[in-house]
């Protein structure tokens, strides 16, 4: 099934692992001028027919607070409601500081879930937000502190080393990831932002890696991740 606003086809699909942090992509995407919806369950047609024009359609869930075992009974056939969107992009929405764990919220495990529906492809992870404090360099995550203003490694933050259910003990995210699965991930880090623009793309089309963590400390890298991400979709596409 594919989902036309008035603009055109859908511009992007997304799950997000909590509520809030859907709501939060929900009103980024309207700040960014993108007619938008989020449900709470895979819309049907008759509910994507009655809402009109839009460009994004988003999925409110819950597996941040999952097991992999619920995982595997809830996102697959959420995830195969996404895939009928066609849309270019499908984003895994999880909260900016990766708190997960192996037993709750394994994102790695997602990332092989979501392999198997929507095909054996390098998933890009982007956990860098400068705009919200967080940065990753070098495949390390760092956070700002809301109680003294700092910024710190994600493993050595105040509150999110301390988590009550998912402390972070890892600040090397694809170290992070591998603890919760076996996982082949590749870093493009910060150096490869000073690639000519060929470089840059090959470098990302070239992988065969499973995923594909990208370092952000500026806006200036996002909106590079987002060209070259763009790039990727026009040419598989």
């Amino acid at each position: 099934m594919t989902v036309h606003g008035d603009s055109g086809p859908l511009r992007l699909a997304f799950y997000g692992d909590d509520f809030t942090g859907s709501t939060d992509a929900l009103e980024v995407l309207a700040f960014a001028g993108l007619r938008c919806a989020l449900f709470l369950d895979a819309p049907t047609p008759a509910a994507l027919r009655a809402l009109g024009s839009y460009d994004a359609i988003g999925i409110a869930g819950h597996s941040r607070g999952m097991s992999p075992a619920e995982m595997d009974e809830t996102l697959p056939g959420l995830f195969a409601a996404l895939r009928e969107l066609d849309a270019p992009l499908v984003h895994y929405k999880v909260c900016s500081t990766f708190d997960s764990s192996p037993a709750i919220g394994n994102i790695a495990h997602v990332v092989h879930l979501g392999r198997q529906v929507f095909g054996d492809a390098t998933v890009p992870v982007v956990a860098g937000t400068p705009m919200l404090g967080r940065y990753c360099a070098f495949g390390n995550l760092f956070a700002r502190s809301g109680t003294d203003g700092r910024t710190y490694r994600i493993d050595r933050h105040p509150i999110m080393s301390v988590h009550p259910v998912t402390p972070m003990h890892e600040g090397d995210l694809a170290a992070h990831l591998r603890l919760q699965a076996p996982l082949e991930i590749e870093n493009f880090a910060l150096p490869s932002f000073e690639l000519d623009a060929g470089a840059r793309q090959e470098s990302v089309e070239a992988s065969r890696a499973q995923a594909m963590l990208f370092d952000a400390t500026t806006p200036a890298h996002l909106t590079e991740v987002g060209r070259l991400l763009e790039h990727r979709q026009v040419r598989r596409g």
